[in-house]
């Protein structure tokens, strides 16, 4: 038997097995399900909006009954809007991808250095991991594309520019379909293969290659003069000294103020997050001890897990306050019998902005639906890698509900944290770019979207809790 069909059967077998890490192969198809779906879904849109971009605008107008001179600009706006939401979604997509990839790592390379044992090579045992993941990615990406063409209908109830989105707009052309799996798959067995070179496997069993370094202060500095950037920036719009001479271009400005938040909180977040695990260091509840140290072995983990629910909460913030109008309404679409020039421009700039928030609250959805896969991914990942060392501690007296508890600390209050500290600034940002107060609703919608995110991450965490126990209630000899 070779290398490629003794993965095709190991593969296979694992994703039959329910018991033990076996679990974990099925957590990772899901995982690449859904990155594949939310990948193809997000081509969709950007494929849809680019076809409107010479269309968009005289059907606007028409429906609105507005002049054409209103509209000119919109299709080319929005396909912006649309280059940018694939820009930001990109990354917890592929985030996801080697999440999935990375999965269970720790339970395939003891398995990996069994065969060692029995005669494999180093390079050989790499290969037959890589083609492993690969058949996983290969049903993932089946499930996640048959839940793409599956969910097209639906789209007809979503309309953009006043006009509702056609099922033929969201269906992308198979060499659409083919790019996006060579990039997820290229994407997986990089991720597998960089997993691999983090440890050493020999037939001895696997050892880590090096030790995760302390993040460096030198990310405060950084993440200030960014956030100093961004405000600058912001003063000079609000006071017009920078001037544009149209759309696109303050959309890009916009843009260029939230690329810079975003790379700021990406630079500081793992850091504030290893300070809180060092100020919760001195504790003396367990589980809250057991929690810091977490912390503060891998800060990037946590934030990777939680990442993205805080930059699309942030960007949502950041949109929901610029509007002028209440988004929990949707703007009556009428025509408008008046050759007013000041109607017809409240009554685009209202619709164009609904259209905005809107594209934005879909694009949080989707980074929602992935933290809520990653963090699950993350959890019952780490449930399996520390299972012997909690298991040891179960055996001389420890509660399981310490680690439970634990578990729900290291995660769910640095992510409090974070989520505060994102729509604080977001929304300071957004007074300083606009002279119109907040509308109340949309302070409360707001609220709703913290408490949502806060939501989309505690539930995948409880979920891992009778996982955990299960695995902590399995007796295991040590060389099993």
């Amino acid at each position: 038997m070779n290398i490629v069909s003794l993965a095709s059967h190991l593969a296979s077998a694992r994703l039959r097995n329910r018991k033990g890490n076996g679990i974990l192969d099925s957590f990772a198809v899901a995982a690449f399900a859904g990155s594949s779906f939310l990948e193809l879904t997000t081509l969709g849109g950007v494929w849809m909006f680019v076809q409107r971009r010479t269309t968009i605008d005289v059907m606007m107008a028409a429906n609105l009954g507005i002049s054409p001179d209103f509209t000119i600009g919109t299709g080319e706006t929005l396909a912006a809007f649309a280059y940018i939401a694939l820009a930001i979604l990109i990354v917890p997509i592929f985030s996801l991808g080697m999440a999935a990839a990375r999965l269970g790592a720790q339970g395939r390379s003891r398995r990996l250095a069994s065969l060692r044992l029995l005669g494999m090579t180093a390079s050989e045992v790499r290969f037959l991991a890589i083609i492993e993941t690969f058949v996983h990615f290969v049903v993932g990406f089946a499930i996640g594309f048959i839940l793409y063409v599956a969910t097209l209908p639906l789209w007809k109830f979503v309309s953009f520019g006043t006009v509702p989105i056609e099922i033929s707009e969201m269906l992308i052309p198979w060499w659409l379909v083919m790019a996006a799996f060579v990039v997820l798959a290229a994407v997986a067995m990089v991720s597998t293969l960089v997993g691999l070179i983090k440890v050493s496997i020999s037939p001895l069993g696997v050892s880590r290659r090096s030790v995760p370094k302390a993040l460096g202060y030198w990310r405060v500095a950084l993440f200030v003069v960014l956030i100093g950037v961004a405000v600058y920036v912001a003063r000079a719009m609000s006071n017009g000294d920078i001037k544009l001479d149209s759309s696109v271009q303050t959309v890009m400005v916009y843009v260029f103020i939230l690329l810079i938040i975003i790379t700021g909180f990406s630079i500081f977040g793992p850091f504030v997050i290893q300070i809180l695990g060092r100020l919760v260091l001195r504790t003396k509840n367990p589980a809250r001890l057991i929690a810091a140290r977490r912390l503060i072995d891998d800060p990037r983990s946590v934030w990777r897990s939680v990442t993205g629910v805080l930059l699309m909460a942030m960007i949502a913030s950041y949109t929901v306050l610029l509007s002028r109008f209440p988004l929990l309404r949707h703007p009556e679409i009428k025509r408008i019998n008046s050759d007013d020039p000041s109607v017809q421009v409240e009554m685009f700039s209202q619709m164009a902005e609904f259209d905005v928030a809107k594209g934005v609250l879909i694009a949080l959805s989707f980074t929602l639906i992935l933290a809520a896969l990653s963090t699950l991914l993350q959890q019952a990942s780490d449930v399996f890698d520390r299972a012997r060392e909690e298991r040891t501690l179960v055996l001389i007296g420890a509660p399981m509900k310490m680690f439970s508890l634990a578990r729900i600390q290291q995660v769910l209050v640095p992510f409090t944290v974070l989520m505060i500290a994102a729509m604080t600034i977001a929304p300071l940002l957004a007074i300083m770019t606009t002279v119109y107060p907040p509308v109340p609703e949309n302070r409360t919608l707001l609220v709703a979207i913290a408490g949502i995110g806060i939501l989309v991450i505690a539930i995948p965490v409880l979920l891992t809790i009778p996982l955990e126990r299960q695995v902590l209630a399995q007796q295991q000899r040590r060389n099993d």
